[in-house]
């Protein structure tokens, strides 16, 4: 019996809960299993089951917040048992974060959105000063009514933002963040003639980003980073190598599980 994650990590409001699926596979001989949470906070369902050589179940965990402050976290676990020769207990983390700060822009988007993890989404925007949003002198959204290959968030990843230079967000509170940053190529561009860097903080996370060479077109890509913050300004840049640059949606979360020193 295997598990496909060894830890759950969920990042949400205060007050509210997300559900996130686990997968277990059996690739020895017919089994019985039995799932269960050492916190009242953390459930799954099914909580037992049996598979057969080679069978998968789906377990839906379901993880609440409530309680847990801005700018804190909970832990807690997961035990699968089985009569598994090699693995007969199984242990998944599960982790709850509510940060102090968490933006979502739906670049390109004109109105807010919930994406399939439940999660909300605002509509793009021009940054002014003391908020957040694009910087650019010249740039413009794009569609498409295209199925985007890889992704649930059809919404989300069939609009655009085209030829920005950064994403500004102010107010930052000083800590770790996860910068989150969703592609796709919404035009029949061809391989070479759309290439960009990405900077996050200063730092070149993504060099010579060509979203058509990478994974094709009309089809996500999604990349995340880890950044420390201190200036009270947190900086996505893109800079253009060929063509201009495009961005779907950009998320940035306060982190205080992964605390940088």
């Amino acid at each position: 019996m295997s598990a496909s994650a060894g830890e759950l990590t969920v990042v949400l409001p205060a007050e509210s809960s997300r559900t996130r699926t686990l997968e277990l596979t059996n690739l020895g001989s017919p089994t019985a299993y039995t799932v269960t949470s050492d916190a009242a906070w953390a459930s799954v369902t099914p909580q037992a089951g049996e598979l057969a050589k080679g069978q998968k179940a789906t377990l839906r965990v379901t993880l609440s917040s409530a309680g847990v402050t801005a700018g804190g976290t909970r832990t807690g676990k997961l035990v699968v048992k089985s009569a598994s020769g090699r693995q007969p207990a199984i242990e998944v983390k599960v982790t709850v974060v509510v940060p102090k700060l968490q933006v979502a822009i739906d670049a390109g988007g004109s109105k807010a959105l919930t994406d399939a993890d439940g999660d909300a989404w605002t509509p793009d925007r021009r940054y002014t000063q003391g908020g957040y949003g694009y910087v650019a002198t010249s740039s413009k959204t794009q569609s498409t009514s295209r199925t985007i290959a890889g992704t649930a968030d059809q919404a989300l990843f069939r609009t655009a933002r085209e030829g920005m230079l950064e994403y500004r967000f102010d107010g930052v509170p000083a800590g770790t963040y996860t910068v989150e940053l969703d592609f796709a190529e919404v035009k029949s561009t061809q391989m070479g003639k759309r290439v960009f860097d990405v900077l996050v903080e200063g730092q070149l996370a993504i060099p010579a980003l060509d979203l058509a060479l990478e994974a094709g077109t009309y089809t996500a890509v999604a990349r995340q980073y880890t950044v420390k913050v201190s200036d009270g300004q947190l900086n996505v840049r893109f800079a253009a190598r060929q063509g201009a640059t495009l961005v779907s949606g950009v998320r940035i979360s306060e982190r205080p599980d992964k605390a940088l020193p």
